[in-house]
């Protein structure tokens, strides 16, 4: 069965709250949420491609290593870690604001981490054993 929705449609909705006219920081706040699971749900949708029928269960927490074996370097590593601490901020720190510029982060580190999971091949994805 094929997936009816694609991940990677988050970071388009990300964009649009982040450049609402009068944004609220509830939606600078979701848009951080929606580029950090845009980068997360496209890594998580081609290892379950790429995986045998019925190895379907993966952790939260091993989205991050499947995209440093896909893409390793420390530059991946430091964008995915920014992107999740932003993420966590966003969404459980109430108490700092999250501003436009932090939206815009947040879609500028998705962004890099879209290209190279979009980039890598599909070998590398049916080779990371989490």
């Amino acid at each position: 069965m094929s997936p009816t929705f694609c991940p990677e449609d988050f970071f388009e909705t990300a964009k649009e709250l982040k450049d609402k006219r009068f944004p609220t920081e509830a939606d600078l706040r979701t848009a951080v949420g929606r580029a950090y699971y845009a980068a997360y749900g496209a890594a998580k949708a081609r290892y379950l491609a790429a995986q045998a029928p019925g190895n379907r269960e993966i952790r939260h927490g091993e989205v991050g290593s499947i995209i440093m074996g896909v893409v390793p370097g420390p530059v991946i590593a430091k964008t995915w870690d920014a992107l999740m601490r932003m993420r966590k901020t966003s969404d459980y720190v109430y108490d700092q604001p999250v501003t436009k510029q932090d939206a815009r982060s947040a879609l500028d580190h998705s962004d890099i981490l879209l290209t190279a999971i979009r980039q890598a091949d599909d070998a590398s994805f049916k080779k990371i054993s989490i």
